[in-house]
């Protein structure tokens, strides 16, 4: 028969607790932000048309604050945009700057707000050429404007951009190794907690009976 100490641990276990609750541990946060977009053509051989489409991103550094810029490497930005009989996605963008922010595509807030779309398809310039339906040869997402440029060289922007969010999408939280550790020692001071109640009901705060 020995005796074994739990003061020790019961206050490794308070440490632990401790610091689990000063430093606010949580799980992860992981969602998925959808927009719908509808682009209304006012100019050019294609007036009158209408096109639709949706992106969504990754919100994990959202914060709502200043300038923000989301795009494919860093918040798993996805576009998908049906075109003259077509669909184009974040993997047909073409590279082709224009004074355009890196890296593209992207989507912009600013202070919360929407800014719209970064964004372009080109067929015969940039560094990933993409097959447009004819008439087209190439059509650009900036902002709340598209632009698309016909056979005949002729360039038409400013069509107008409607933005529409649809859906926030959680995903499962995923716990972080400090908070896992953090519910390990709850469990372990609520369980040497309660033997050492046991104990002092003994006469013996300190110590209990093993083999």
């Amino acid at each position: 028969m020995k005796c074994i100490n739990y003061s020790p641990l019961l206050l490794m276990a308070g440490l632990a607790l401790l610091n689990y609750g000063v430093l606010g541990i949580r799980p992860a946060r992981s969602a998925t932000l959808v927009y719908d977009f509808t682009v209304d053509i006012t100019q050019g051989i294609l007036v009158g048309e209408s096109f639709s489409g949706w992106f969504s991103f990754d919100e994990t550094r959202f914060t709502g604050m200043g300038t923000e810029v989301f795009n494919v490497s860093n918040d798993n930005l996805k576009i998908e945009f049906s075109f003259l009989g077509k669909f184009f996605t974040e993997a047909d963008e073409s590279f082709e700057l224009f004074g355009r922010t890196l890296p593209v595509p992207n989507v912009t807030f600013q202070d919360g707000i929407l800014q719209g779309l970064s964004y372009r398809v080109d067929e015969n310039r940039g560094n990933n050429q993409v097959p447009i339906p004819d008439p087209v040869i190439d059509f650009t997402f900036s902002g709340f404007g598209f632009g698309y440029r016909d056979l005949n060289d002729d360039i038409f922007e400013n069509n107008p951009i409607a933005y529409q969010f649809r859906e926030r999408i959680a995903m499962n939280s995923i716990p972080e190794p400090n908070m896992i550790l953090g519910l390990l020692a709850v469990g372990a001071a609520s369980f040497l907690a309660s033997r050492s109640r046991s104990r002092n009901e003994d006469g013996n705060p300190n110590s209990i009976v093993g083999y």
